[in-house]
């Protein structure tokens, strides 16, 4: 996997809301919660797609 600016975004994505997300359920803030799992949620799907593309063009 090439480490670019999107892989950074994507894990700064998913560390925020991870965090995001815990500070919610420990503040018992929806909104926290609801911004953390989609945030988080995005950088996870997008990690995930990148990791996927990038196992592709290796196994080609």
């Amino acid at each position: 996997m090439r480490w670019t600016l999107r892989t950074y975004l994507r894990l700064f994505l998913l560390g925020g809301g991870l965090l995001l997300l815990g500070s919610g359920l420990l503040a018992g803030d929806r909104l926290e919660i609801l911004l953390g799992a989609a945030g988080a949620g995005l950088g996870g799907i997008g990690l995930a797609a990148e990791w996927r593309a990038a196992s592709d063009r290796r196994h080609q």
